[in-house]
């Protein structure tokens, strides 16, 4: 029984670290680019590449890491944007400005990991031109907004 306290605490313990170390390292991509080395991220964190690996196994797990904290943290912004009591038009408003707000808050992440699970259907339209505007910046984001709510929902009408 004692042991298995000791393995639930220690478990616990490893959870918060990774956790801890997941933080540290979206806030170095957020500043340095999706790019950045595993030497990089290790010095910047303050710890070891075998600390890194020892919670993620390799960088290819690292970026499963990062890709499903991106994701929580865009689809915890898409659900707060759902959730308002609105007009289906001006819910639809409130999606993809949520959404282009997340890639203009974080574009490394964005990049890095979201991008590519939301690649398909009307939010890879919205990704795409997200991606354009934030190179380019050719209108303000709520122009943006503006035209692509306009396409979707005239895309969307019931046309019967």
């Amino acid at each position: 029984m004692i042991t298995e306290g000791r393995s639930t605490t220690r478990e616990e313990h490893r959870r918060l670290r990774g956790q801890r170390l997941l933080e540290a390292v979206l806030e170095v991509i957020a500043r340095e680019g999706p790019a950045v080395s595993m030497e990089r991220l290790a010095s910047e964190l303050g710890v070891t590449k075998p600390i890194l690996y020892r919670y993620f196994d390799d960088r290819a797990g690292l970026y499963r890491a990062v890709a499903r904290a991106t994701l929580d943290r865009l689809m915890a912004d898409l659900q707060a944007a759902l959730a308002q009591p609105a007009e289906t038009r001006q819910l639809l408003t409130e999606v993809v400005d949520a959404y282009l707000t997340f890639i203009e808050r974080e574009p490394q992440l964005s990049d890095a990991a979201a991008a590519e699970a939301w690649a398909y259907g009307v939010v890879g339209m919205v990704q795409l031109a997200g991606d354009w505007w934030l190179e380019r910046r050719p209108m303000p984001r709520p122009r943006l907004v503006a035209y692509l709510v306009d396409l979707l929902w005239n895309g969307f009408a019931n046309r019967g």
